[in-house]
């Protein structure tokens, strides 16, 4: 998570879809400040789940490819 935030100097779009990597309150809030909407998938251990728009998270293997 160390590097996450220097991502999103660059990041631009409506929305920021990411893995359980990124799911931290703190980094979903600076994206939302950004205007994006987080498209995070919930780490196992968190009570309340966010909800995913899985039409739009199953787009982040299209940039890992």
């Amino acid at each position: 998570m160390i590097a996450a935030p220097a991502l999103l100097e660059h990041a631009r779009g409506k929305a920021l879809i990411g893995d359980t990597g990124y799911d931290s309150n703190a980094f979903i809030r600076t994206v939302r400040e950004r205007g994006m909407k987080p498209v995070i998938h919930s780490k196992p251990e968190r009570t309340k789940k966010h909800r995913l728009v899985r039409r739009l998270y199953r787009q982040r293997y299209l940039v890992e490819v």
